[in-house]
């Protein structure tokens, strides 16, 4: 598995990718259970949704604004 892969069966069950996004994972999930690598452009790809839901994973959705 890519060192982004591992992502991706999180990915598919989260609210957060649109639903090519998550359909893309699952297509990524299928290959490499088959043994095929990723192409560059799916690991681009693939890096572009990763940091996306880790940016919506990861932000502070619980900070009270102290004005």
């Amino acid at each position: 598995m890519t060192s982004q892969a591992h992502y991706a069966p999180i990915i598919v069950r989260s609210s957060v990718p649109t639903d090519w996004e998550r359909a893309f994972c699952a297509s990524i999930i299928a290959q490499e259970r088959k043994g095929r690598a990723l192409t560059q452009k799916q690991e681009e790809t693939l890096g572009r949704i990763v940091k996306k839901f880790q940016d919506a994973t990861m932000r502070d959705d619980g900070v009270v604004n102290a004005e």
